[in-house]
């Protein structure tokens, strides 16, 4: 008895995963699929549209093109966030790598989105970092 019919193909399907577990680990432990740091962001002014010439149009993003008019954004500051994976973060670990990453400064955290890989397998994580006690 067949599962599928012949004539339509299979899809490549993993089921099975080898583990290897080396040690207990913390409930302190911090782990991360990417290293949290610290990143610049623009602050943005008050948005404006100003006329546009048919032959410059080509030299801007189309989402910055509303009918003839330019969008322009200006930058009127700039902050430090945190950048961190957002299922990655506990709460009660938020203190601890604003002091590894940010030396105590209180800068606000930016979620960063999960990988597809995430998304597709949110029980296995790869951790690339450690946050150290």
């Amino acid at each position: 008895m067949a599962l599928l019919p012949a004539s339509e193909p299979t899809r490549n399907v993993t089921t099975q995963a080898v583990l290897y577990i080396s040690a207990k680990s913390s409930t302190n432990e911090a782990l991360f699929a990417e290293r949290p740091r610290v990143e610049i962001k623009p602050i943005s002014g008050p948005e404006r549209l100003s006329p546009i010439d048919a032959d410059m149009r080509e030299f801007f993003r189309a989402s910055h093109i509303q009918q003839d008019q330019l969008l322009h954004i200006p930058v009127r500051g700039r902050r430090q966030v945190i950048r961190v994976t957002e299922s990655d973060v506990r709460p009660r670990d938020m203190g601890r790598i604003r002091e590894r990453v940010a030396a105590g400064r209180e800068f606000d955290f930016e979620d960063v989105p999960e990988t597809r890989l995430r998304a597709r397998h949110p029980f296995i994580v790869r951790a690339k970092y450690r946050l150290p006690d």
